[in-house]
């Protein structure tokens, strides 16, 4: 243990005072961190910022306290900083792509992901964060082969499974979806897109299987009690009416449809509506969405 004569020595030493009180502030800025007080924290990481202006990881930890706040340029800047003073930092490089994309720059962001894994490989959170920008650019195939090296890297992420059965189900790829929602649902069995994205191709692919739809009743059940996502909503409906239960089917569609804007819903989707107001005799809810029908009809 240092002594209090051998401490005011060693505060005497040119520079190590200040090497601990960045090492105090910064621990501090920790500390705060983690007990939610983010403006604490914030104040905490400027400290040690104006004592070394040039410690990256400060700089890093103020960019994420800056975004826990909402403030998204401030924490680009303090992420920039960071790469700045250490290029090969891949966590600062991600979580810039994250800022970025909040902002709207998502070639920026893809630009940064791909910095990230060029310098640390086997970042599955930055693959799958990768794929999503790819995604939202239009570039499914990308956004797929994004997916499939997160679930190499980390193969119990259910995320990434449920985003590449999506991807794939894009891509017209039935069967590979439902592999990989399968997949999903054995690393984590309450993952709602897994589960969700399981019924709905079972359904799809197996339709007149009576079997295989009460499998796929029991599969996306515990999503929708209290659900308030169309799909979802969608996904049940389709089954009940492919069950013969029409009524309960119709409450589900109605529900869907009322959740979000109409051209949003699957073709598959409004045929099976459309199936199921047919078998019910319902003139008049059929007459109000023809022309949906219509517009959607395979």
């Amino acid at each position: 243990m240092m002594t209090n004569k051998k401490y005011e020595e060693s505060t005497r030493m040119p520079g190590l005072k200040d090497s601990q009180d960045a090492l105090m502030w910064f621990n501090l800025g920790l500390a705060l961190g983690r007990k939610g007080d983010h403006d604490g924290a914030i104040d905490a990481y400027r400290k040690v910022i104006a004592i070394k202006p040039d410690r990256a990881n400060a700089w890093y930890n103020l960019g994420l306290a800056l975004e826990w706040k909402g403030d998204h340029d401030g924490a680009i800047d303090a992420y920039r900083k960071a790469i700045a003073i250490k290029p090969d930092y891949p966590t600062a490089w991600s979580n810039l792509g994250n800022a970025l994309g909040r902002k709207g720059d998502n070639n920026g962001a893809i630009d940064a992901y791909r910095k990230a894994i060029t310098i640390k490989p086997d970042l599955a959170v930055t693959w799958i964060n990768l794929g999503n920008a790819l995604e939202w650019k239009g570039d499914n195939d990308g956004a797929i082969d994004a997916y499939r090296k997160a679930t190499e890297i980390q193969p119990n992420h259910a995320s990434a499974w449920a985003n590449l059965s999506y991807a794939l189900s894009k891509a017209g790829d039935d069967q590979g979806s439902l592999a990989a929602a399968r997949k999903g649902m054995e690393v984590d069995s309450k993952n709602a897109t897994c589960r969700n994205n399981c019924a709905y191709f079972l359904y799809k692919v197996n339709r007149d299987n009576k079997k295989i739809m009460k499998e796929a009743l029991e599969i996306v059940a515990p999503v929708i009690t209290g659900s308030q996502n169309a799909a979802f909503l969608g996904t049940h409906a389709c089954i009940l009416s492919a069950l013969g239960r029409y009524e309960e089917a119709k409450q589900q569609f109605l529900a869907s449809v009322a959740l979000r804007a109409e051209d949003k819903m699957a073709d598959l989707t409004w045929t099976e509506f459309e199936i199921t107001l047919m078998a019910l005799g319902d003139e008049a809810t059929l007459q109000k969405y023809e022309r949906y029908f219509k517009k959607h009809a395979k």
